[in-house]
């Protein structure tokens, strides 16, 4: 695949990104997003999620590839029945997810029993996706569109969570 060229003094070079590996997990992979415990520590698994335009996007949890176990072993699997998913995390056991809605504010949905609910603190038009710093108690997200670029941190104290 060609990642980009360089024109230097009449020659060009050419740069070129091969894949050398498949993955396995069977999600169009748009993001990834960190798991930790509900005191804050990480746990070595990571969701993995797909951008899709209808509301058929799923999120699924995966075990980080280790020398012990070299592929990616899916936990879990949950489909919030959104469109636009930009971003996962969990915090214990509230998943979070964020919606874009084009030049509108962004959704935050949070889940904790099954049922997903959309959380009054709004995101940044063309929000992508989410970070959960424990260190500073906050959950981070940024918004895409030029000149509407912006990075968000939401406190753990907004969210319900501890921190």
């Amino acid at each position: 695949r060609l990642a980009g060229s360089r024109r230097r003094g009449g020659r060009s070079t050419v740069l070129v990104a091969v894949r050398t590996a498949q993955h396995p997990v069977d999600l169009r992979c748009s993001f990834l997003g960190r798991v930790f415990t509900a005191d804050g520590t990480p746990l070595p698994r990571v969701l993995i999620g797909e951008y899709r335009g209808n509301d058929r996007g799923v999120v699924g949890e995966f075990d980080i590839p280790s020398a012990a176990q070299p592929r990616f072993v899916e936990r879990d699997r949950v489909a919030p029945g959104l469109r636009h998913l930009q971003g996962a995390v969990r915090w214990g056991e509230t998943r979070f997810v964020s919606q874009s809605d084009l030049l509108h504010p962004g959704a935050l949905w949070t889940d904790r029993d099954g049922s997903w609910r959309r959380h009054p603190v709004p995101l940044p038009a063309g929000c992508e996706d989410l970070a959960l710093d424990p260190e500073a108690g906050v959950l981070w997200t940024l918004g895409e569109h030029p000149w509407r670029r912006v990075v968000r941190g939401i406190p753990f104290s907004a969210l319900d969570l501890p921190g």
